[in-house]
């Protein structure tokens, strides 16, 4: 078979995913690499990504947004206090200026940014013994606004993720603590706490340690917002989605014990062919096509129709590199898989093989270990055709050898 002139190195990145693939206790890690590229990070960000550790019974209800309510009246408070003793000078000042700016073709609202930038340059100082002890008194009201962000958005992101995953909220619970339990996938930001008829209060994180310097009360509920490590968040970006084939092409290479190393390729590029093929194990003359849907549950056999005729397209291209197999990894549920198999199978040409894999961590470990069964039987039949070959040779040599010591007539 062809090789690759180009391919994913092996990422440190993954080595907590082959760990927790080991380990059923955190298994559930590996959900995160099921999630479709994009549906993790922030719009506009390659690295950063977030998770969500829910530890609330229920949504906070108004806490949160009366904690917003008053850090935006705190906020407009301020602005009236920065605002009063500008006033008379801002008046002066357009007064002063107003011939000035007549000449130099100045509009009002340049005129007013030049006003304000300069009331701000000559009464920094003032402006500063003003606003520093207001912003302290009223740091924790402010902060409980910001919280009430941070609760939105963490409400948001987690639907987003477990609509991508289709799961319940317990499931994307238990990925979230197994990947903390795990350590080296993601770490806390931002914690943000409440009590019924109490305000939000926020804490913040800013070390890459899995813990806090302060604990909350039993009957507190929190969400905590974490950050994905940069380092993975770049393999799941929208426009390349590589982290799930990265792993899989790890978790083969690390299980793989064989006198003669075996080589295992994720975002496999060939020259004069476009595209790739996400796993490729040239051994086996086998190819994995990985496939996430943002919305899993909402596919219906009219959608995995259409999606169907991408994948023969595929079929047809890693079989023009030469593979025999095409396994075809997805993050749809058993029933969705099955429609899948069966509409790509009523277009199929049968060029080569085709089997599905649906989205859960343990499916496809299940067939990771029937691969690496493979690839070991294959590894054991080549090294005795190797051992065959060097016995022959050294038959053949033995045998000239005598004839040469034979005595001659």
């Amino acid at each position: 078979m062809k090789r690759p002139k180009r391919w994913l190195k092996p990422l440190d990145a993954l080595d907590p995913f082959v760990l927790a693939a080991r380990t059923p206790e955190v298994r559930d890690a590996l959900r995160l690499l099921f999630l479709a590229g994009g549906a993790v990070s922030t719009a506009g960000s390659r690295s950063d990504c977030w998770l969500v550790q829910w530890h609330a019974d229920e949504a906070p209800g108004a806490v949160v947004p009366m904690s917003q309510s008053r850090a935006d009246l705190a906020w407009r408070e301020l602005g009236r206090s920065v605002l009063k003793p500008l006033g008379k000078h801002a008046v002066r000042a357009v007064v002063e200026n107003r011939e000035q700016w007549a000449k130099n073709g100045a509009g009002s609202d340049d005129a007013a940014a030049s006003v304000v930038a300069s009331l701000v340059s000559d009464r920094k100082a003032g402006l500063n013994e003003l606003l520093v002890p207001m912003l302290v008194s009223r740091s924790g009201v402010l902060m409980g606004g910001i919280a009430g962000l941070i609760v939105d958005f963490a409400q948001r992101h987690r639907a987003r993720h477990m609509a991508s995953l289709g799961v319940s909220t317990d499931e994307y619970d238990v990925m979230v603590s197994c990947a903390r339990q795990v350590g080296g996938i993601c770490s806390p930001v931002a914690r943000v706490s409440w009590r019924e008829g109490g305000a939000a209060e926020l804490a913040i994180n800013t070390s890459e340690a899995d813990s806090w310097t302060s604990d909350v009360a039993d009957d507190t509920a929190t969400i905590e917002l974490l950050r994905v490590r940069p380092s993975l968040a770049e393999l799941k970006s929208a426009d390349r989605d590589v982290a799930l084939p990265a792993f899989m092409a790890a978790y083969l290479g690390a299980m793989t014990v064989q006198f003669d190393p075996v080589d295992v390729f994720a975002a496999a590029e060939f020259d004069g062919h476009p595209g790739e093929i996400d796993v490729y194990v040239p051994m086996l003359r086998l190819g994995y096509e990985v496939k996430l849907y943002h919305a899993p549950a909402a596919e219906s056999p009219s959608t995995l129709g259409g999606k169907s005729g991408e994948l023969v397209q595929q079929a047809r291209h890693y079989a023009n590199l030469g593979c025999q197999k095409m396994v075809v990894v997805t993050n749809l549920d058993q029933h969705n898989t099955e429609l899948l198999d069966q509409a790509v199978r009523e277009r199929h040409d049968g060029l080569l093989s085709i089997e599905f894999v649906a989205g859960d961590p343990d499916a496809l470990l299940d067939h990771l270990d029937d691969i690496l069964a493979e690839i070991a039987a294959e590894a054991d039949r080549r090294w005795k055709r190797k051992v065959k070959g060097h016995l022959a040779k050294a038959d053949k040599h033995v045998k000239v050898s005598d004839a040469a010591d034979e005595p001659s007539d």
